[in-house]
């Protein structure tokens, strides 16, 4: 080995690992992020449905399959096949932290579901009377509404959906429903949501179309410190819920209300995040 050879091969031996300038960067992994709204409470994730062979209110009484916020505030719904189940459906909270709502996010990204405008999801179908699958996403960027008729209800399956567009959106519903395989351990518990709000609408009965009814309805007084008639509330109202919370907590599908000589059947639900004035 010459002299030349020999200082050259010091010289190597000398620069560490990482040290030459610009290689750690060009290597290094790099997380990616999705730009949050200012406002930690906004809504970033909306999964609701729309429309429907179904009765009467049930915009209102139903409440949205799943609301993520900024801040990772999680809401569900939890469902039972029981009858008369509760007339206030009851409301699981739950946090992400905030690599589990970016973990969320990049999923819609990749999906590509953030890009706005949305894709058309029309196709033809042989489903009647479906509802419409509506998700909504927010980011820095804005909104992105995606609304999908008869979506996971194709006649060869949910895995069989005619087109590219409701493909990928199906599958993304699928996997932000199973929110805990997709979070893992950024999602905490789940904790009762207690509402301070309910938004509610009224609608007259004639108690006697429910003589022989299996379960028979009760019919309880409606309290006179909700501050309203039902008879107002035809369409939809607000109301606190220091106001009727001990009224309707132990109240059913098969529970009516009495106020001022006529009886009423409730639509009614807590108020998430998000949720329309009425």
């Amino acid at each position: 080995m010459n002299r030349r050879t020999l200082l050259l091969s010091t010289a190597a031996a000398l620069i560490l690992p990482g040290t030459i300038p610009g290689a750690a960067r060009a290597t290094a992994p790099v997380d990616p992020t999705v730009p949050l709204p200012i406002d930690p409470a906004t809504v970033v994730l909306r999964l609701s449905s729309s429309g429907g062979f179904v009765p009467r209110n049930t915009d209102i009484s139903s409440p949205p399959q799943l609301v993520i916020t900024a801040a990772g505030e999680v809401y569900t719904p939890v469902l039972t096949d029981a009858f008369p189940g509760p007339l206030v459906t009851p409301i699981d909270h739950r946090t992400l932290t905030p690599a589990g709502v970016q973990r969320v996010l990049l999923a819609a990204q990749r999906a590509g579901l953030l890009a706005d405008p949305p894709p058309s999801y029309d196709a033809e179908t042989t489903v009647a009377d479906a509802p419409t699958s509506v998700l909504t996403l927010t980011t820095a960027a804005g909104t992105v509404t995606h609304q999908a008729y008869a979506l996971g209800m194709s006649a060869d399956g949910a895995d069989h959906e005619p087109t590219a567009a409701r493909r990928a959106l199906a599958d993304f519903v699928r996997a932000v429903t199973d929110l805990a395989t997709l979070a893992g351990d950024e999602l905490s518990g789940p904790t009762g949501f207690a509402a301070t709000e309910y938004r509610l609408a009224a609608e007259t009965v004639n108690i006697a179309d429910y003589a022989g009814n299996d379960p028979a309805p009760t019919v309880v007084p409606w309290p006179a410190s909700a501050g309203i008639d039902l008879a107002t509330a035809s369409t939809c109202v607000r109301l606190a819920a220091e106001r009727v919370g001990d009224v309707l907590a132990g109240a059913t599908q098969m529970t009516f209300f009495a106020d001022h000589g006529s009886v009423y059947r409730l639509a009614v639900r807590g108020v998430l995040p998000g949720d329309p004035s009425c």
